[in-house]
């Protein structure tokens, strides 16, 4: 173990024999240990769900400019056709 043993702590997990053997086979084909196959797996599932988070607050902004951008054309087009009709 490459880590200083007083910064990792030692977790005991239980799983099915099945999903056991597809930990060993995960980690045979990405060439790590099942330790490290295992803490790979969950460090990604921590930064795929911030990422989404983040994605999502950046979407909810993207849209409320959208909105915005909407609202201006919106009152551009009525004051035009206001201008029109009062030009007849």
């Amino acid at each position: 173990m490459s880590e200083d043993q007083s910064s990792v702590v030692t977790l005991k997990v239980r799983v099915t024999p099945e999903f056991r053997e597809k930990i060993i086979s995960s980690a045979k084909e990405n060439n790590r240990s099942m330790n490290a196959e295992i803490v790979h797996r969950l460090e990604d599932s921590y930064y795929t769900q911030a990422h989404s988070e983040d994605k999502f607050l950046l979407f909810g902004n993207e849209a409320e400019k959208i909105k915005m951008d909407l609202q201006k054309i919106q009152a551009a087009m009525d004051q035009l056709l206001n201008q029109k009709n009062q030009e007849k």
